[in-house]
């Protein structure tokens, strides 16, 4: 589980639980609540967590829309997603935006 993860549940690590959804994914649950992770793993066996409530969170306000009316889509691979709510789509790509900062960037315009 990604480093503070509980925490953005609001809820003690020993009651959030790990549920895998797929190979790629995985969603943690607790206290009433959820979020959805995207888990990749590099040539070293480690795994990298991105949380998929970001991009959402960043859709909602380049398409202006509600979080809860938007739906993800893998594309080409799990680090380009579609998002699709209130009549727009867009398309996004995780992207390194700094030396050790990775961000969800619009790759398309929301039409």
């Amino acid at each position: 589980m990604p480093a503070g993860a509980a925490e953005s549940l609001k809820c003690p690590e020993e009651q959030v639980a790990v549920v895998v959804v797929d190979a790629q994914t995985k969603r943690l649950e607790g206290c009433g609540r959820s979020a959805t992770w995207l888990v990749s793993v590099d040539e070293l066996g480690n795994e990298g967590w991105t949380s998929l409530d970001d991009l959402k969170r960043r859709a909602a306000f380049d398409l202006q829309c509600e979080e809860a009316k938007l739906a993800a889509t893998q594309l080409a691979s799990i680090w380009q997603q579609g998002v699709v709510g209130c009549g727009k789509q867009a398309v996004y790509t995780y992207v390194k935006t700094a030396p050790s900062h990775m961000e969800w960037v619009l790759d398309s315009s929301g039409k």
